[in-house]
């Protein structure tokens, strides 16, 4: 059963639930979700504000992951995980059921995500193979605003085809919300949904997100 966590949210409105914090504090009140979407930090350097260290030895960084990943994996249902290629062994220590490919046509030249035009979606849990394959296209679209609004987005066609695609009425769970696109494709596919978020300006940016109406399939203010 979805479960939402006793802790005083920053935002809560129309379904849609965002908790300001560290997620290894907030995921253990959780008791359940249909669908864990998430975007972990990279330890590439990059800059995401003073609440996330992104430069820890490889040691670290394992310890980090196993700390709340631990809570991912019972929590449970559907987990997606967008972790890039270079963390890719780490998280097969954790045996994922299956790994999609994300094709980002024109990828290379225009994306601020990385430099290569495909990257691992990891999956655990139940399979929607009815769906889909293990193939995805979503390329960056051109007035997607929230490819601006962090350091390092992903776009928000491939979180809505993922939130369509794995889930139908439950809850879509998001530990590592930064600027809230999964919350945004959550609403605009009305799922509920929880975005956890260490740090406060992006909390800030996911609330406004989703104050924002839709135009064919684009956020407009």
């Amino acid at each position: 059963m979805d479960s939402v966590a006793r802790v005083t949210p920053y935002y809560d409105q129309g379904g849609i639930t965002i908790y300001h914090g560290d997620c290894r504090e907030v995921l253990p009140t959780i008791a359940g979700s249909e669908l864990i979407l998430t975007d972990p930090p990279y330890n590439l350097g990059r800059t995401y504000g003073s609440g996330t260290n992104d430069e820890q030895s490889a040691a670290e960084f394992g310890l980090w992951v196993d700390e709340w990943m631990s809570d991912v994996l019972r929590i449970g249902g559907t987990v997606l995980l967008t972790p890039g290629i270079a963390n890719l062994a780490l998280y097969l220590r954790y045996a994922p059921k299956w790994i999609l490919a994300w094709h980002k046509p024109f990828g290379v030249s225009h994306t601020p995500i990385g430099f290569n035009n495909w990257e691992p979606v990891l999956m655990w849990g139940k399979w929607w193979r009815k769906h889909y394959g293990d193939y995805i296209c979503a390329p960056l679209v051109l007035g997607d605003k929230g490819l601006g609004l962090h350091d390092c987005p992903k776009p928000l066609n491939l979180m809505r085809t993922l939130v369509e695609r794995n889930s139908e009425s439950g809850t879509v769970l998001d530990p590592f919300m930064g600027s809230g696109t999964t919350l945004r494709a959550a609403k605009d596919c009305g799922r509920r949904a929880i975005g956890i978020e260490i740090e406060e300006r992006y909390c800030e940016i996911a609330a406004k997100r989703l104050a924002q109406g839709v135009l064919f399939g684009s956020e407009v203010a």
